[in-house]
């Protein structure tokens, strides 16, 4: 491989750790085989200008440059306190999962967070439960259409995968998965209305992940419309297969509507959540019940880097490391365990606004029971009940954070009309 600079040898005692002396820093071509030290000068779409210790200019491709370079890079040419709408943000999301891989490289996870111009969150409670850890080599490799292609086949080689919520790219590990699994509703064909077939021919997508055969997947035919529950690395597959992608959600919560940043690296939760707060302007409390779960807010960290993202995702990605939620007590927000929220059960009568139960309402109380929050229902051994009540309205008492999915769940099929 060629670069455009000459490899040099080094006296590394005169270093810091990051390579650097001045303004200067060691500079490295993708293979580790080349470097040369010099300082940045200008940074360009495809290339970098560099002034070398013996004052020559020199012009190398940027997609030449090691993953520490361009890292490098990004932190240098990143905007500044630039406040964008959870909706660029969600934009930026799919271009960015769309368009080219980067280079090949050998790289550690959390440089991820610098090399996609994206917010990434890198869930650590998940890695830690496989013994793995954010600072692991991945290796990207040359090959691929597109950089969630890429994503893919780097994070399935070291048991990670990727999904993405409405503002953030999350990283976690297989053993995790189900923790993320999502519901998507899809528009199939249905010739002679032979919702049997169709649902036999999904179900070749990994067949091994679906219910029938001891996985987590399930699909519900809702005319005219199929709701399915898998998990983001399936969804990305059925979709391949198919070529059809699913209806976008919609997203309208409050929270989804705000953007906020957090970012800081072993912060106090307390101190997170106050940011948080402050910049939605809703008060956050900490709820009693969690010294019995032994979780003390002045006494645990976190670490985050989110940029523009909604303040939903901020809360609900952060809180899971801790096996907790949020739910709204009057004009403020209350950070609950898991289990407390949960068992916290309101009644709500909910207009459906939308013909999708074409009269058959059991339809649509199946679909809603075995793909949102499936374990909270009373069916299926939890406390939340769900019923029809005619001409249009659903009867639910849940939780808050199940009651969030369901309406969410309703949004979409509300989209349809």
């Amino acid at each position: 491989m060629q670069l455009l600079i000459t490899a040099v040898f080094l006296n590394w005692g005169a270093m810091d750790a990051d390579g650097q002396e001045g303004n200067e820093r060691i500079w490295r071509d993708v293979t580790g085989s080349f470097s040369v030290k010099a300082a940045l000068v200008t940074i360009g779409d495809e290339s970098v200008e560099l002034l070398t210790s013996d004052g020559r200019k020199i012009s190398v491709p940027i997609r030449k440059l090691s993953g520490q370079d361009r890292i490098y890079l990004k932190r240098s040419s990143a905007p500044k306190d630039t406040k964008v709408s959870p909706d660029a943000t969600a934009d930026a999301i799919r271009k960015a999962l769309a368009g080219p891989a980067l280079p090949p490289a050998e790289i550690k996870l959390n440089d991820l967070y610098e090399l996609l111009s994206i917010p990434v969150f890198i869930d650590e409670r998940g890695l830690e439960s496989m013994g793995l850890h954010k600072e692991m080599p991945v290796t990207l490799k040359a090959g691929h259409e597109s950089l969630q292609d890429q994503l893919d086949e780097s994070l399935e080689a070291i048991d990670c995968f990727w999904c993405n919520t409405q503002t953030v790219l999350v990283v976690s590990s297989t053993d995790s998965m189900d923790r993320f699994d999502e519901t998507w509703i899809y528009r199939f064909p249905t010739p002679r209305m032979d919702y049997t077939s169709v649902m036999s021919r999904i179900s070749e997508v990994q067949p091994d992940s679906w219910e029938a055969l001891g996985g987590r997947g399930t699909i519900c035919p809702l005319v005219p419309v199929y709701v399915i529950t898998q998990s983001p690395t399936v969804h990305r597959k059925i979709i391949k297969s198919f070529k059809r992608h699913p209806v976008p959600h919609r997203y309208e919560h409050p929270l989804d509507l705000r953007s906020v940043t957090v970012t800081g690296k072993e912060m106090l939760l307390e101190d997170c959540l106050k940011s948080i707060s402050q910049q939605i302007s809703i008060p956050i409390e900490f709820s009693s019940g969690l010294s019995s779960i032994g979780l003390d807010p002045e006494g645990v960290y976190v670490s985050a880097q989110l940029t523009n993202v909604s303040a939903k995702d901020a809360l609900d990605l952060i809180l899971l490391q801790f096996g907790c939620t949020w739910v709204e007590e009057g004009k403020k927000l209350v950070v609950k365990h898991d289990v407390e929220a949960e068992e916290s059960l309101s009644t709500q009568r909910i207009p459906i606004g939308f013909a999708v139960i074409n009269g058959d309402a059991s339809h649509f109380l199946q679909a809603a029971q075995t793909s949102v929050a499936v374990e909270t229902w009373e069916a299926f051994g939890g406390k939340g009940q769900i019923s029809f009540s005619p001409p249009a309205v659903c009867v639910v008492r849940q939780g808050q954070p199940a009651m969030r999915e369901f309406e969410q769940f309703l949004r979409d099929l509300r989209s349809l009309r």
